[in-house]
């Protein structure tokens, strides 16, 4: 049976702006003055401490802890609700759970967040499991998530494949060899997906299927 593992943010939710007003926030409450949200847009991804540091520009530990905090604060009363379910992801979710495949999903955001927005938002009924990063920081970066779920699933690298809309979701993946699919409609530009090798980069749900089909069926894509 083939795994497949997706990504949450900018893969199934449009979650630009809770994010994004969240990292404007945390920045505000230390005294930055938060650049543009386009500029705060590749960050969606990312691990959070990682993408305050490089936005801070510092590796204070205390700076970095408040400008946390806040983040947080924000997040956990508003921002996770501020997300969207792109339009064609429950259908092709539905479509590919019943064609016998397994569902799982492997995000960087804290499991305790991931777990609320599927829940509210009705993705969970899809997924066979859900893995996400502590609020520790422990397991934020895309290898050691995918190494962890790998491991807890007791699931063949070789029998999975990881969906995700930027090059560390492709670049976590290779790191476990694992193949992957990259999506286009999500923060990561298309160059940045085009470095990070993936299998294939597609444009829509449909055309996900599509590719899941391909690999699955062991053929290789045309041109």
């Amino acid at each position: 049976m083939l795994n497949l593992l997706f990504d949450l943010d900018g893969t199934l939710v449009d979650s630009g702006d809770g994010i994004t007003r969240c990292l404007a926030h945390a920045l505000e409450s230390v005294g930055y003055q938060p650049p543009p949200r386009l500029q705060l847009e590749r960050f969606i991804g990312p691990s959070l401490q990682d993408s305050l540091a490089i936005l801070l520009e510092t590796d204070d530990s205390g700076l970095l802890d408040a400008s946390v905090n806040a983040y947080r604060e924000r997040y956990s009363e508003i921002g996770w609700n501020e997300s969207v379910v792109y339009p064609g992801a429950h259908e092709c979710l539905s479509a590919l759970r019943s064609q016998g495949l397994r569902l799982v999903l492997a995000t960087s955001k804290p499991e305790v967040y991931a777990t609320r927005i599927v829940d509210a938002f009705g993705l969970a009924r899809h997924f066979d499991a859900l893995y996400g990063s502590e609020l520790s920081g422990e397991r934020a970066h895309k290898p050691a998530l995918l190494a962890h779920l790998l491991a807890s699933e007791g699931i063949d690298a070789g029998a999975s494949l990881m969906i995700g809309d930027r090059e560390h979701d492709v670049r976590g993946a290779r790191a476990n060899r694992i193949r992957a699919i990259a999506v286009s409609w999500g923060y990561g530009d298309r160059l940045e997906l085009e470095r990070s090798d993936p299998e294939l980069i597609v444009d829509s749900f449909a055309d996900l299927r599509a590719a899941v089909n391909t690999l699955t069926s062991g053929s290789q894509p045309g041109p």
